[in-house]
């Protein structure tokens, strides 16, 4: 039976890119990090892939750009959330986002 790990296995293997494995309590704390100061409730799979992206910047700051897409939501996910994630203020600010990624 081929699973969708295989498929992305092979899809890695097939391009020559790289797989990176992300521990649950990286995963975790990525998720209420992100909730915290970014105002974005991500979930599991998306903290991973914002885990893996700021693992591949650490080792080679050359490679980027990255783009890290997040399309589900940490609510379908309640056991995660063991207790409510304060959001920092500036997360809540648009003109400090526009700032940070520097459109204002």
């Amino acid at each position: 039976m081929v699973t969708g790990s295989d498929e992305a296995l092979a899809a890695v293997r097939a391009s020559g890119g790289t797989a990176i494995s992300i521990t649950d309590d990286t995963i975790v704390h990525t998720m209420a990090e992100l909730a915290r100061m970014e105002g974005i409730f991500a979930a599991p799979e998306g903290a991973a892939a914002v885990a893996a992206a700021r693992h591949v910047m650490a080792a080679d700051p050359e490679a980027g750009p990255l783009v890290v897409v997040l399309t589900a939501t940490g609510l379908k996910y309640p056991k995660l959330w063991p207790a409510p994630t304060p959001v920092e203020p500036a997360a809540l600010d648009a003109v400090a986002i526009l700032n940070r990624i520097g459109v204002a």
